[in-house]
C-alpha cells in the first residue's frame, strides 16, 4: 500500500466513525459557543440569513490594476461591514469579494433591523460609493443581496493538536436560510443589480405580527415589492415558491425606514 493508499484509508476511517456516531442537537442563540465536539450540533431558529455579492467583479483586474482594485475592494468591505454592523448583525463573514451576515429574527423588530441593514447597503454602494469609485477609476459597481428567514444549525469544523486544542477551525452555518439566501443573491436570471432579493418566508415574516395592512408604512408596503411567483422551481432554489424584489431606487425613497431602525 503506498502513501496515498494509506491517507485514504485512514480519512475513510474517520468517515466510517462519523456515520456510525450519534449526534447531540442543543438549542443556541447566535451568541453562543459553537461546538467543536464531533458528537455536537447548535440548533438556532428564527435567524435571518444575509449574503451580499459584488456584481461584475471579475471586470475589476488586479493584476492591471492592483493599486486601484485594492482601494476599491477595501472601500467596498468596509463599507457594508460597517453598515451591517450597525445594525446589530451578530456575525459577519468575508468571502472573497462578497460577504454573509446572521441576525437574530425573532421579533418584527429585529427582523426590521436585518432588512434596514440591506436596503441601506445598496443604497449606499449604489448611490454613493459606485459613483465616487466610477468617477476616480471609470469602474462601475453593483451589488446584489439575498434575504432568507428560519431556521439553522452551526458547528466548528477543522482539526486538533496533539495536546488536544484545536486549530484551523471554522464556524460552519447549515440550513435552508443559509442556502436559500447565497443563491436569491447570485442569481443573475431572477432580477437586475443593486436589488434586495427575498424569499416568501422572509417577507411573509415582516407581516404577520401587524394587525392590518394600513399599519405597513415605506418599504413595508406590499406595492414597493415586486413579486416572483414560482420563480424558485424554475431556478432550483429550494424550499420556497416565490421570491420578492426591492428596486434601488425605492430603496431611496424609503431611506427613512433606514433611520428609524439604525
Amino acid at each position: 500500500m503506498n502513501n496515498s493508499e494509506k491517507f485514504n484509508t485512514e480519512l475513510m476511517k474517520k468517515v466510517k466513525n462519523n456515520f456510525s456516531s450519534s449526534v447531540e442537537i442543543n438549542n443556541c442563540n447566535l451568541t453562543s459557543t459553537i461546538p467543536f465536539e464531533a458528537n455536537k450540533l447548535c440548533k438556532i431558529e428564527n435567524v435571518v440569513a444575509i449574503f451580499i455579492d459584488m456584481a461584475g467583479s471579475t471586470n475589476i483586474s488586479i493584476q492591471k490594476h492592483q493599486k486601484g482594485a485594492s482601494k476599491i475592494f477595501k472601500s467596498y468591505i468596509e463599507s457594508f461591514i460597517t453598515i451591517f454592523d450597525s445594525y446589530g448583525a451578530k456575525f459577519i463573514d468575508i468571502q472573497g469579494d462578497g460577504g454573509f451576515m446572521l441576525f437574530d429574527g425573532k421579533t418584527k423588530e429585529q427582523r426590521n433591523k436585518a432588512l434596514a441593514s440591506a436596503i441601506h447597503t445598496v443604497n449606499f454602494i449604489s448611490q454613493e460609493l459606485a459613483p465616487f469609485v466610477e468617477n476616480k477609476t471609470g469602474i462601475e459597481l453593483d451589488v446584489r443581496i439575498g434575504i432568507d428567514f428560519g431556521m439553522i444549525f452551526a458547528k466548528k469544523f477543522g482539526k486538533r493538536n496533539s495536546n488536544g486544542s484545536d486549530y484551523k477551525n471554522e464556524k460552519v452555518w447549515l440550513g435552508k436560510p443559509v442556502s436559500v439566501s447565497s443563491k436569491l443573491c447570485n442569481d443573475k436570471s431572477l432580477a437586475g443589480n443593486n436589488t434586495v432579493r427575498v424569499s416568501d418566508r422572509f417577507f411573509n415574516s415582516l407581516y404577520k405580527d401587524y394587525d392590518n395592512w394600513l399599519e405597513k408604512l415605506d418599504v413595508l408596503n406590499k406595492n414597493y415589492w415586486e413579486e416572483k411567483p414560482d420563480c424558485c422551481k424554475d431556478l432550483n432554489i429550494p424550499s420556497i415558491e416565490n421570491a420578492y424584489i426591492l428596486e434601488t431606487s425605492t430603496c431611496n425613497s424609503n431611506s427613512g425606514f433606514c433611520s428609524n431602525n439604525l
